[in-house]
């Protein structure tokens, strides 16, 4: 995948190769094992706090879990070079295959902290970032390599919807996320 030039909106930060080749084997290594919930669209695993997609709030139902171990080096990265300055309690791990993607969206500000941390992982995509109407910006492109890491806060988290166009290969994401404390069990 050819490098983009990064949209200059502010808050979005991209890091090609966050993760090494190896790494990337092993981390889907990892998630390969463990149980896939298939939703409406696709098929997702969820860790630490849960989200209920159709109802668009937290499931309070639903056991508090810890994230896995294999997310521990993941995080620990985020702390060091300060993308976050607490660890997430909420992972959301996303199979696209090919053919599928997400739509344009905005992860609820009402739900979840100032950041929000993608991992992609297996292949490229494109991501699409398109401003709220008050914005007076166009759409912006972005190339996702497989093995990076986008940091999305400030205004591009709360003024921009972000989409997957469909995948030409599977890939599979890893959404790091904090949960506000009132929403918390």
């Amino acid at each position: 995948m050819s490098n983009s030039v990064l949209p200059p909106i502010e808050g979005l930060e991209y890091v090609p190769d966050f993760v090494n080749k190896k790494e990337e084997k092993q981390l889907l290594k990892e998630i390969a094992s463990a149980t896939w919930e298939d939703l409406y669209v696709r098929r997702v695993q969820q860790y630490g706090y849960r989200y209920h997609f159709l109802k668009r709030t937290m499931d309070h139902v639903s056991t508090h879990t810890p994230l896995p171990g294999w997310a521990a080096q993941l995080t620990h990265a985020f702390l060091i070079k300060q993308y976050l300055n607490t660890l997430p309690d909420l992972l959301i791990v996303n199979e696209y295959k090919v053919g599928e993607g997400i739509k344009p969206h905005i992860d609820s500000p009402l739900l979840f902290g100032e950041t929000i941390l993608i991992v992609s992982l297996g292949a490229d995509c494109i991501m699409e970032l398109e401003p709220m109407p008050e914005a007076g910006q166009g759409k912006q492109t972005l190339s996702l390599a497989a093995r990076s890491l986008l940091v999305m806060q400030g205004e591009v988290r709360h003024h921009w919807q972000h989409s997957i166009v469909n995948v030409q290969k599977r890939r599979v994401s890893l959404t790091f996320r904090t949960v506000k404390d009132e929403y918390k069990k």
